[in-house]
C-alpha cells in the first residue's frame, strides 16, 4: 500500500480529555437518589452467578474472578442472600456426649431451632441433678431406707455367725469376729479362751485333737463367709436399687418432660443412656469428703462432673430465615473445618464435647459459603480439607495436632457431619488459571466462573448509576452529597481509571475513597455539598501525597543527573518514554534511545539484550524492527548492517514493545543522517509491516514528557507522538490540557512507522510497494547508505 508523507494533525484539545457535561445527569444534587442496586457493567457476572445459584444441584460450584475492588464480595453476598433466603432452613447440629465411647462425641442433627431448646432443657436438668440428688440421697427418707437395710443385712449376718458359734462351740472352740477375719479361739473347761499358758500346757495328743477340732468346723466357717458375702451383695442390690428408685423417681418425670418437647428419636435413646450413666455414676454427684483434702480436689478437676451431660448447640440454625451464608475471608484449616479447644486446668492440658468448634463448612451447610480463593491455597492443608469433605459429603471436625501440625496429645474424634453446601470462591483470574493448573480435579469443583469487569460504557445510564452509588455511599458514611457537577468530575476520574474516555471504572472501592477526600475538602470550605473543585482537589492531592520518588526523579532531570534533550535536532537519538510506579501510583518518565549504524553482518543488535537488561517482549520487539528492515530494504538487496539501540543511562531490566517506533526512528535517523526532533517523544509498538500498534500507560507517559520540558520551559513545538488507537485512552491532566489549549504542547497521533518519521526527521518517508523510493525520501537516503555499507563490505577483486 503506498504511503504518503501527509503530516498528521495535532489533536485539538477537546480529544485529550474527557469533560463530562453536568446538564446530562437529571439531578441537582445527590441526596433525593434511590439506592444504586447494582452498577450496570457486570451483566455477564451477574447471570453466571444467578445460574449457579439457580441450578438444583449440589455440585455447581461459582469461582467469581475479577479485580479487587469492583464490588465482587458485595454483589455475590448479596445475590447469595437472595438466594439462601428461597433455600429451606438447615438443620442445626449438636454434639453430645458418648457414653459408649467418650472420645469420640456424637453428632445429632435437629430441626433449625432444636437445637437450643435441647441445650437448655438439658442445662436445667443438669442444674435440677446437681443439687437434687445429693439432697434426695441426704434425706431423711432415703436415710431411713438405707438403715433398714443395712439393719436387715446386720442381723442376717449375725443369725449366720450366731450358727456358726454354737457350731464351734460345741466342739470346744470360740469364734471372734472383726472387720478384717475370723479368729478360732480354743475354749478351757470354764468354757472361755484358753491363755497361752493354759495352751501351753497342753499334752500333744491335746493339741492334736484341738486341730483336729478346728479342721473339721473349717466348712462351716467357709459355709458361713460364702452365706455373709452373699447376704452384702444382697445388700448392695438393695442398696443400688434405693438409689436407683430414688434417683428414677426424681429425674424421669423432668426426662419424660423433654422427651415431650424434643419428640426425637436419637434424643430419647440418648436420654435413657444418660439415666443410666447418671444412676452409675451417682457417687460423682455427692460432695467430696473434707478428709481427701486440697491436694484430691485437684487431682479430680475443678469441674462438675454433670458437664458430660451438657449439649454443645456447634450450629446453631435457630435465627436464620433460610439457608445460612458464610464469608470466610480467612480461610485456615482450622476456620473452615472446625477445630476441638483445650483447656488448662491445674497445669494438665485437657478438652471435651463441650470444647468442639464448628468451622465455616458446617456453619454454611445447607446454604452457601464464600471463600477467599487465594487465601484458601495459601493456608496448609485447607484447600484439601475442603476437598475431601465436599467429595465425601460429610465434614469430620478434626484436632489439627492430628494433621502433624503441632505437638500431639490426647485429643477428641467428634462423629462427622453429613454437608451439602455451594461453594463460592472469590478470586483474581489468574488465581483460577493457577488452581486449574495446580489441581486436575479443581474443574470438577467449580463448574461456573463470573467474570467482573474493571470497568463499563460510559453511557447515561452508566453514570446515574454512578451517581446513585454516591449518594449511597453519602448516606451511609453521614458525609455531604454531590451536586451534578461533583458528580461529573468523579466520572471524569473513573475514565481515568479505566483508561478510556468512553468508559468508567468500576472499582467502587477507589471511587469510595474519592468521594470521602472530597467530602473532606468540602468541609475545609464550608460548603454544604461537594462540587467539582472539591472532587479535582482530591484527585491532586491524593497525587501529591504519593509523589515522591516522581518529584524525585524530575529533580534528576532539573539537576542533568538524568540526561534529555527537549530542545533542537540529534542524529540516531530520540526520546522514548516509559512508565515507572509506586504501587498504585504510576508516572511517565522520558528516556534517551540512541542508535548507532556501521557496516557488518550483525543486524540490529539490542545491547539491553545483549547484557541480559531486556525481557522477552522488549527482545521480541527488536526482531521485529528486524524484520522490518529487511522488509522495507533488502528485498533487493544485500544487508551489510551493524547496527546497536540502547536506552541511555538504564540500570534496570526492560520490557515491553512500546519503544519500538521510536528505536525504528533513531535507527533510521543514524542510517539517513538526518537529525530527529529532541522537542519530541514518541510511544508505540509496531508490525513487520510498519503498522503503529496501541500501548499502555498513554496518559501517564505524555504526562511525564510535559514535565520534563516544563522544566526546561515549554517552547511551544514540544509534543508526543502517539498511537491513533490511543486516542480514545487519552485524559490528560488539566495543566497539560491547559498547555494544549494554549498551543504550548501537542499530541501527534500516528497510524505508520512513516508518520512518525515524517514527523520526527521533517523529511518525506513515502514508501512505494517495491524497492523504489522517492527522491529525497527517508527510504531514499537509508537505502543510498544501506547500498554504500553493502559495496564497502564486498571483497575487492584485482
Amino acid at each position: 500500500m503506498p504511503q504518503t508523507d501527509a503530516m498528521p494533525v495535532p489533536l485539538d484539545p477537546s480529544q485529550v480529555r474527557l469533560r463530562y457535561d453536568a446538564g446530562r445527569l437529571p439531578f441537582v444534587d445527590t441526596s433525593r437518589l434511590a439506592e444504586p442496586g447494582r452498577l450496570s457493567g457486570q451483566d455477564l457476572a451477574v447471570e453466571a452467578i444467578e445460574f449457579a445459584f439457580g441450578v438444583d444441584a449440589g455440585d455447581f460450584h461459582l469461582f467469581a474472578a475479577g479485580p479487587p475492588g469492583v464490588g465482587r464480595a458485595t454483589i455475590v453476598k448479596a445475590m447469595a442472600n437472595a438466594a439462601a433466603r428461597r433455600r429451606p432452613i438447615p438443620q442445626d447440629f449438636c454434639c453430645i456426649y458418648n457414653f459408649d465411647e467418650p472420645a469420640r462425641p456424637s453428632m445429632i442433627g435437629l430441626p433449625a431451632g432444636s437445637g437450643r431448646v435441647f441445650a437448655a432443657e438439658l442445662n436445667r436438668l443438669v442444674d435440677f441433678m446437681t443439687k437434687g440428688i445429693p439432697a434426695a440421697l441426704t434425706s431423711r427418707d432415703y436415710r431411713s431406707r438405707q438403715q433398714q437395710i443395712l439393719e436387715a443385712s446386720m442381723d442376717a449376718r449375725r443369725d449366720e455367725f450366731q450358727r456358726l458359734e454354737a457350731r464351734a462351740a460345741e466342739m470346744g472352740i470360740a469364734v471372734e469376729d472383726s472387720p478384717s477375719n475370723l479368729s478360732l479361739l480354743p475354749l478351757n473347761s470354764a468354757g472361755t479362751p484358753m491363755t497361752e499358758e493354759e495352751y501351753d500346757e497342753l499334752s500333744e495328743k491335746a493339741r492334736k485333737d484341738l486341730e483336729e477340732r478346728e479342721r473339721s468346723l473349717r466348712d462351716d466357717i467357709l459355709e458361713f463367709l460364702d452365706h455373709a458375702r452373699g447376704i452384702q451383695d444382697r445388700t448392695d442390690e438393695k442398696l443400688d436399687d434405693l438409689d436407683r428408685t430414688t434417683v428414677t423417681r426424681l429425674i424421669t418425670p423432668r426426662i419424660g418432660h423433654i422427651k415431650e418437647v424434643l419428640r426425637f428419636a436419637d434424643i430419647h435413646s440418648w436420654l435413657d443412656e444418660m439415666l443410666e450413666n447418671v444412676i452409675e455414676t451417682i457417687e460423682s454427684f455427692l460432695p467430696a469428703e473434707e478428709q481427701e483434702g486440697m491436694l484430691a480436689e485437684a487431682l479430680r478437676g475443678p469441674r462438675a462432673p454433670a458437664e458430660r451431660y451438657d449439649v454443645n448447640v456447634v450450629v446453631d440454625n435457630s435465627k436464620l430465615d433460610g439457608a445460612p451464608v458464610v464469608l470466610e475471608l480467612n480461610p485456615t484449616y482450622s476456620n473452615l473445618i472446625g477445630k476441638v479447644e483445650r483447656r488448662v486446668s491445674f497445669g494438665a492440658v485437657e478438652t471435651n464435647h463441650m470444647l468442639v468448634r464448628a468451622g465455616a463448612v458446617h456453619r454454611a451447610n445447607g446454604g452457601i459459603l464464600i471463600v477467599d480463593a487465594g487465601e484458601l491455597v495459601s493456608h496448609p492443608n485447607a484447600y484439601p480439607a475442603l476437598k475431601r469433605a465436599l467429595r465425601e459429603g460429610a465434614c469430620t471436625i478434626e484436632d489439627p495436632d492430628d494433621l502433624g501440625m503441632g505437638m500431639s496429645t490426647t485429643t477428641l474424634h467428634p462423629q462427622a457431619i453429613p454437608i451439602s453446601l455451594q461453594i463460592v470462591l472469590l478470586g483474581s483470574l489468574d488465581d483460577y488459571l493457577v488452581l486449574r493448573e495446580l489441581d486436575p480435579e479443581f474443574a470438577k469443583l467449580v463448574k461456573v466462573r463470573a467474570d467482573f469487569d474493571s470497568a463499563t460504557d460510559l453511557t447515561d445510564e452508566t453514570a446515574l448509576g454512578l451517581a446513585k452509588f454516591v449518594g449511597s455511599v453519602c448516606r451511609e458514611r453521614g458525609i455531604r452529597h454531590f451536586t451534578a457537577e461533583g458528580v461529573a468530575a468523579l466520572i471524569e476520574i473513573g475514565a481515568r481509571m479505566a483508561g478510556r474516555k468512553d468508559e468508567v471504572s468500576l472499582r467502587l472501592d477507589a471511587l469510595r475513597t474519592v468521594i470521602v477526600e472530597a467530602d473532606y475538602w468540602a468541609g475545609t470550605t464550608s460548603a454544604d455539598l461537594v462540587e467539582r473543585e472539591h472532587v479535582e482537589k482530591s484527585r491532586d492531592q491524593a497525587l501529591r501525597r504519593s509523589s515522591l520518588f516522581m518529584r524525585r526523579t524530575l529533580r534528576e532531570f532539573e539537576r542533568k543527573t538524568l540526561l534529555i534533550t527537549v530542545n533542537g535536532r540529534r542524529i540516531g537519538q530520540v526520546n522514548g518514554l516509559a512508565v515507572l510506579g509506586v504501587g498504585d501510583i504510576l508516572f511517565g518518565m522520558p528516556s534517551r534511545i540512541t542508535a548507532k549504524t556501521f557496516v557488518g553482518e550483525g543486524g540490529v543488535v539490542n545491547i539491553e539484550r545483549e547484557t541480559e537488561l531486556s525481557g522477552q517482549i522488549h527482545s521480541k520487539a527488536t526482531l521485529i524492527i528486524n524484520g522490518y528492515i529487511g522488509w522495507r530494504y533488502a528485498r533487493k538487496r544485500r544487508l551489510a548492517l551493524g547496527a546497536s539501540i540502547t536506552f541511555e543511562q538504564n540500570y534496570s531490566p526492560i520490557d515491553g514493545d512500546s519503544a519500538s517506533i521510536a528505536e525504528v526512528v533513531a535507527l533510521l535517523s543514524s542510517l539517513s543522517d538526518l537529525g530527529a526532533r529532541q522537542d519530541l517523544a514518541v510511544t508505540g509498538s509496531m508490525s513487520q509491516h510498519g503498522e503503529v500498534q496501541p500501548i499502555g500507560g498513554v496518559n501517564e507517559k505524555v504526562e511525564g514528557f510535559f514535565r520534563v520540558c516544563a522544566i526546561e520551559g515549554l517552547t511551544g513545538t514540544q509534543g508526543v507522538v502517539i498511537p491513533v488507537q490511543n486516542v480514545a485512552d487519552l485524559n490528560l491532566a488539566s495543566d497539560v490540557v491547559d498547555a494544549i489549549e494554549a498551543g504550548e504542547f501537542h499530541i501527534y497521533p500516528v497510524e505508520r512507522v512513516e508518520e512518525a518519521l515524517a514527523i520526527f526527521l521533517g523529511c518525506d518517508a513515502s514508501a512505494g510497494e517495491g524497492s523504489d523510493f522517492p527522491a529525497d525520501s527517508v527510504h531514499a537516503k537509508v537505502a543510498a547508505r544501506l547500498d554504500e555499507m553493502a559495496e564497502s563490505a564486498s571483497p575487492t577483486t584485482e
